[in-house]
């Protein structure tokens, strides 16, 4: 390990450390569940998916009717997951979101098929256990973003990267994060860049939809500069899967530590997205806009299979083998994203190393 490969792990660890402390003593941020009235976002969506009519018509008559604002137009959701609700029924659509989450399995294994046995076993594990309790809510918007965007980080970014854009807006910078790991990584992107343009265009032409819609008389949204700062990340991440059981001092530890697995899996596209949307949480989201944390779940806990070996490597100065991790999708495995040895049985030790590629809240 060079220097600064050893001085940014530590920087990265002491970056960690210092949020979880932060979150600590700043004490566990409150939530508002519901929005005034009583009545949640999930069940304006879903009662927009079950009336008929144009799905912009019935959204907008159903945010006036609950008092919920329509100004910015993300306040709006897009029309993906409503429409295709309303074509394929409820039963379906939550089948479909169990597809998904095997599908995320099967992809997760194959990304990691050069992974430590142990390593790979973890992450899957970890996968389930954070996807399983969102499993059953199929209308929520962020839910099945969190989802796509878990199944395309196994295998198919820019695929999976635009569903997610076009059910939950907030995800499209997971596209730029791509392209932009793709820049420094000097790797071509063109995959990305063209889901990025569909997706751009997809959300240009709902926020025209919106605008033409809504009134002078509609309200606008109270705003999202929340600054709940670490302890909101925590908080809500906490709300949202098993660290719900966790007393909040220890989730407070692992709800960060994940992002030293993402870095020792050099995996560039996914340590920029989820650092960016930790800071978003943390500076923008609300009480009630805590269901933000889904866009990142399941996929963010698979980096606490990869902290082990990060802490191993960073005062061993080894990362402890010659294997490597392969990192599939639109960006090629060069070596900047490779990372060393998570399979300790890819190359003999005594012989020299060889590369192996490894009311309504937006």
């Amino acid at each position: 390990m060079t220097l600064s490969e050893k001085t940014a792990k530590f920087v990265l660890l002491f970056a960690v450390i210092g949020l979880a402390l932060w979150a600590l003593l700043a004490g566990e941020a409150p939530h508002q569940q519901a929005a005034p009235g009583g009545f949640r976002d999930t069940e304006l969506y879903r009662a927009a998916s079950e009336q008929s009519g144009g799905y912009y018509e019935r959204v907008i008559d159903l945010h006036r009717a609950h008092g919920y604002p329509l100004k910015p137009f993300y306040t709006v959701r897009l029309p993906t997951l409503a429409t295709l609700t309303a074509a394929v029924g409820p039963d379906t659509m939550g089948m479909l979101l169990w597809f998904l989450l095997a599908a995320g399995v099967v992809a997760w294994l194959y990304r990691l098929r050069e992974a430590h046995f142990l390593e790979r076993l973890a992450a899957v594990f970890l996968f389930g256990l954070f996807a399983t309790p969102l499993s059953t809510s199929i209308y929520s918007h962020d839910v099945w973003a969190g989802m796509l965007l878990a199944v395309g980080l196994g295998w198919g970014r820019a695929t999976f990267g635009f569903l997610a854009a076009i059910v939950r807006e907030l995800t499209f910078p997971f596209l730029l994060a791509g392209i932009a790991a793709s820049y420094f990584a000097k790797q071509r992107a063109s995959a990305l860049l063209v889901a990025a343009a569909v997706a751009a265009t997809a959300i240009f032409i709902h926020a025209l939809i919106v605008s033409s819609l809504t009134t002078a008389a509609d309200p606008p949204s109270a705003g999202w500069l929340g600054l709940r700062g670490a302890a909101g990340f925590v908080s809500d991440v906490r709300l949202l899967t098993a660290f719900r059981y966790l007393p909040y001092p220890i989730a407070c530890l692992f709800a960060f530590l994940p992002l030293l697995g993402w870095y020792q899996m050099r995996d560039w596209h996914g340590l920029l997205w989820f650092a960016g949307f930790a800071a978003v949480l943390m500076i923008f989201c609300r009480p009630d806009t805590y269901y933000w944390a889904a866009n990142i779940i399941p996929a963010y806990f698979i980096g606490l299979a990869f902290v082990p070996r990060f802490i191993r490597s960073s005062f061993s100065g080894r990362d402890g083998g010659q294997g490597g991790i392969r990192t599939h999708g639109e960006l090629a495995p060069t070596a900047v994203f490779k990372t060393a040895a998570l399979n300790h049985s890819a190359t003999c030790p005594r012989r020299p190393a060889t590369a192996v590629e490894g009311h309504c809240h937006p």
